[in-house]
């Protein structure tokens, strides 16, 4: 039967899987010849259980849709692999304060307020948000940078010490400042207790995967050391994630 293999409007999804070290009928000559290895293909039903990235769904205005829904399903993806990893989130961060850090065009945004119910995200980018992300009730976009943001969370008293939740998908040259500027936040007091934090640090030096390794466990070494309590950091290579890109998910303590 045949079929057409496209990345939108799909019905069913396609499996492949080469086998290593089967050793069937003639195996000793599938070794000598680098053409004829062996693989296994099975096809199924596309379901949102099965399908890493729902790339049937779009989000937005028509205009920059496509940017939302990548990064909305990007974090998706992400809170997905640390629960899988580490259990269930805790329910007090349904329903909290959330803090997006360089949110636009609002995908990460808008995950926070459709997964986790937010009673208030904090939207902060100098960019535009999507309509359909701006119009939100709950968002309140703070149209300046971060560290401009951070003075005026502090003198609001419905933010100060508040915010449970703190993401970001900034791209800045110094992956460290990812790590500089959460940490800001908390010793300005503007992070509830036991913060819940998702940062994606992105490499801009080297081409391999060692040494994107090597760099993304110093900055994580550096949450470690001068957070003095944090709790839970993982380190992941999603999906959704660009070659130079991990995402490291944990608790401020």
């Amino acid at each position: 039967k045949k079929f057409t293999i496209f990345p939108r409007g799909f019905t069913h999804m396609l499996s492949i899987v080469e086998v290593h070290r089967y050793k069937g009928r003639d195996w000793k000559h599938r070794l000598r010849d680098e053409n004829n290895n062996l693989y296994m293909m099975g096809l199924s039903p596309a379901t949102n259980d099965l399908d890493v990235v729902d790339t049937n769904n779009i989000i937005g205005d028509g205009t920059n849709g496509d940017e939302v829904s990548r990064a909305y399903y990007k974090l998706k993806e992400a809170l997905e692999m640390y629960e899988t990893s580490r259990g269930e989130l805790p329910r007090e961060l349904y329903g909290s304060i959330a803090l997006d850090c360089g949110s636009a065009p609002g995908g990460w945004t808008k995950y926070l307020v459709e997964h986790f119910g937010c009673g208030k995200v904090y939207s902060v980018d100098p960019g535009e948000l999507a309509p359909s992300v701006r119009e939100m009730e709950v968002v309140e976009h703070m149209q300046i940078k971060i560290q401009d943001a951070l003075p005026k969370l502090l003198d609001d008293k419905a933010s100060a010490g508040r915010v449970k939740i703190w993401v970001s998908d900034m791209c800045l040259h110094n992956m460290g400042a990812q790590v500089d500027l959460l940490l800001s936040a908390k010793e300005q007091g503007v992070m509830a207790p036991n913060a819940f934090f998702v940062l994606t640090l992105k490499c801009i030096v080297g081409h391999s995967k060692l040494s994107y390794d090597a760099q993304v466990e110093r900055v994580v070494d550096k949450v470690r050391r001068d957070a003095n309590n944090v709790d839970g950091v993982e380190t992941f290579h999603l999906f959704s994630n660009r070659s130079g890109e991990r995402t490291v998910i944990g608790y401020l303590t």
